[in-house]
């Protein structure tokens, strides 16, 4: 069961918000907290709730928040704790916040202050340099303090480790007055500090490690060149975009306030522009890593070129209105990616055949039409990784994909489709294919008022070209759910109800020792929803 309460109350100048779910469940292997405290997890909790007091364009929060948006100090941490606001979206404004260092959930420590050592704090000013047109330039400055302790989220499982660090950031934003040039950009520094883990160093002569101070930046620019642009006798209408994005965060870089790889760099340039019917985007991205250019670390560098385009067939061949529909909208994706080593490391057990090199190439492109009550889609993918590394040249794979869907839908109520796919797998090094093959049909269909059934049963054969396996599994579900009303005084307030059935079916035989393995399993679901009371102004 799930309960969920929300509020509203509103006088002039002066608001209060508040939201709470709390969970239950029958059986303490499915409590919220069970995988931290096991058999102690209470079997009703407090999964969630956040209150905001709000006067004039100030705000104090407490519960669980969000707080940060600068990519590389704190960007977006989710806990609870308690945060104040003010000014928002006027020339000055400022933002407090003091959270947990985890994800946590319970009715204790329910304010998330309760651990001196397991916190972060941050404070982020911004300043509007255009009052007149908010967002036109924007400048914001975060400090950020962060120590954890080694513990994880309670819906988590790892391996932690206590760590400290303190940083702060900028940010500049900016937007042409005609919104056709934009730039964000950033750049952070973050010292890690070492941090006493009493369980894993009590007793023990550890090698402190040195404190140490890194930078991270990043800019990301994009420019409309041309909107809404004629060209040619026919005036055909065409937009031009350009986009450019570069990240750099040096070696050792660690903030505890977000999660991301250091000793990056990365550069990007996007092309979008729309002829007429065509849309179509060119993307090409370096990247490296090793940028201290430490000679006994193996170097790696990676390029990416994609192309995507598309458009409604009718309008390029310029069909009839009566003939339109026939003519499918088009799409095609083409993505090449390659990563290569970059010579061998000196002094080092590096071999020319350790260095990494491979081309990996996907392409797909698919067509669909809608005819009447009738949904066709066709769509056909392939993929080949092309492994060039020294020795390894035949350890090469591809993958093609053909699928076909058909629905239909004759009134509002029901919605059927039929689904055919095919996709084998193939290595050059084994001269093995993998085939496998999928049957699936859909059904979707309101059988009076807000009832409705829903099912699904697909079909999947696999075998290979050597004959020494092959699979089939089914897996269906049905479900009938139903809306109702629940009669409160002189209003009534609305409900659902759902049933669902679902059976999965697995069986596979190796075919060179005879040995074969059947799996089965069925589940049935089933809830109530409802709305008891409702807010009114």
């Amino acid at each position: 069961m799930q309960m969920t309460i929300r509020s509203e109350h509103e006088r002039p100048g002066f608001a209060v918000r508040s939201e709470g779910q709390i969970t239950g469940v029958t059986f303490r292997q499915e409590a919220l907290r069970f995988g931290e405290k096991q058999d102690r997890a209470p079997l009703i909790d407090l999964s969630t709730y956040r209150v905001d007091v709000q006067r004039g364009s100030a705000v104090l929060s407490i519960g669980h928040l969000g707080y940060g948006s600068l990519r590389h100090l704190v960007n977006g941490f989710s806990s609870r704790g308690v945060a104040l606001k003010y000014g928002e979206g006027k020339r000055l404004s400022f933002q407090l916040a003091l959270l947990n260092g985890s994800s946590i959930a319970g009715w204790d420590n329910f304010f998330g202050l309760g651990q001196d050592k397991h916190r972060i704090l941050g404070g982020t000013v911004g300043a509007e340099l255009i009052p007149s047109r908010p967002g036109g330039l924007r400048v914001e400055t975060t400090l950020f303090s962060g120590s954890l302790l080694p513990l994880s989220g309670f819906n988590q499982g790892s391996v932690q480790t206590a760590e400290e660090s303190n940083g702060g950031g900028l940010r500049l934003q900016a937007t042409s007055k005609n919104q056709r040039f934009t730039v964000d950009a950033g750049i952070t520094g973050s010292r890690f500090n070492e941090a006493l883990d009493e369980e894993v160093e009590s007793g023990l002569a550890v090698t402190p490690i040195p404190s140490r101070t890194r930078r991270a930046q990043y800019a990301d620019a994009s420019f409309v060149l041309l909107q809404n642009r004629t060209l040619g006798k026919r005036k055909t209408a065409t937009n031009l975009a350009l986009s450019v994005r570069h990240e750099r965060i040096e070696p050792l870089f660690r903030s505890v306030g977000v999660s991301l790889q250091a000793d990056l760099q990365s550069d990007t340039v996007d092309l979008t522009w729309g002829i007429g019917p065509f849309a179509t985007q060119l993307s090409h991205t370096r990247t490296q890593d090793n940028l201290a250019g430490i000679e006994t670390i193996l170097t790696t560098k990676t390029q990416r070129n994609a192309l995507t385009v598309g458009a409604p067939l009718a309008t390029v061949f310029g069909a009839a209105e009566k003939t339109a529909k026939y003519f499918p909208i088009f799409a095609l994706q083409l993505d090449q990616t390659h990563q290569k080593g970059s010579g061998l490391p000196p002094n080092s057990d590096f071999e020319p055949a350790n260095l990494p090199d491979q081309i990996s190439l996907n392409g797909g492109a698919s067509l669909a039409w809608q005819v009447g009550i009738f949904q066709i889609g066709y769509r056909i993918g392939k993929t080949l990784q092309d492994n060039r590394q020294i020795g390894r040249e035949r350890a090469d794979f591809d993958t093609s994909t053909n699928a076909v869907t058909i629905g239909f839908a004759p009134g509002q109520r029901l919605n059927v489709s039929f689904d055919v796919s095919r996709e084998e797998n193939g290595s050059e090094e084994d001269g093995k294919r993998d085939r496998t093959n999928r049957f699936g049909t859909n059904v979707s269909w309101t059988l009076f008022g807000q009832t409705a059934l829903a099912g699904n049963i697909s079909q999947t054969l696999g075998n290979n070209n050597l004959g020494t396996s092959n699979q089939r599994g089914t897996d269906g579900f049905l479900e009938l759910a139903s809306g109702f009303k629940v009669p409160l005084g002189a209003q009534k307030r609305q409900g659902r109800a759902f049933v669902r059935f679902a059976d999965q079916r697995a069986r596979s035989k190796d075919l060179v020792f005879g040995t074969s393995s059947d799996r089965q399993g069925a589940t049935v679901t089933s809830g109530v929803t409802f709305s008891l009371f409702k807010g009114e102004k």
